[in-house]
């Protein structure tokens, strides 16, 4: 990314994920056309970037946060109002998204207060599981690199590929 985009990106993605956190907690999650209008990008590039930003996919975030929301419903009311508060069709459904994502099961929460709140506080934010991308290059040795510019259009780089290629094998 150009110098300045990275942070231009991660405005417009918080703004995004903002109003998918509000319209959840309102009862209405946006779709992904409307959080990709939210952020500027199509839905393609909105998709590709927040997932690359935030290391979770739209559909996850939305998981998480639904989840989110619907645990002082299960405080106070039970498994089957959380899992209706959530948007889940059944409590066994509930159950199933919140082992999945927290790692454990809405009767040991709703028994350990303890472990109630370190779950709240581990949903209310991505996961730092390292799941965003991370590049590491290990070695370089050798490496040579060759280059053509190509300018024009996009329709005309399958020449500048085939000359890159003439090259390369005239050098073997």
């Amino acid at each position: 990314m150009r110098e300045g985009q990275s942070g231009r990106y991660a405005e417009r993605i918080e703004r995004a994920l903002q109003r998918l956190q509000s319209g959840i907690a309102a009862g209405k999650t946006p779709s992904l056309s409307e959080l990709a209008q939210e952020a500027a990008m199509s839905e393609y590039h909105f998709h590709r970037v927040c997932r690359l930003m935030t290391g979770e996919t739209v559909g996850a975030a939305a998981t998480r946060l639904r989840l989110a929301g619907s645990l002082p419903a299960l405080r106070r009311d039970g498994i089957r109002q959380a899992a209706d508060h959530s948007g889940y069709a059944s409590s066994q459904a509930y159950s199933r998204a919140l082992r999945a994502q927290a790692g454990v099961a809405p009767g040991e929460l709703q028994r350990d207060a303890t472990r109630f709140d370190e779950v709240a506080e581990a949903l209310s934010k991505p996961a730092d599981d390292g799941a965003a991308l991370r590049i590491e290059i290990v070695a370089l040795e050798p490496l040579r690199l060759l280059a053509i510019r190509n300018v024009g259009d996009y329709a005309e780089l399958d020449l500048a590929y085939t000359r890159l290629f003439e090259i390369v094998c005239a050098q073997m």
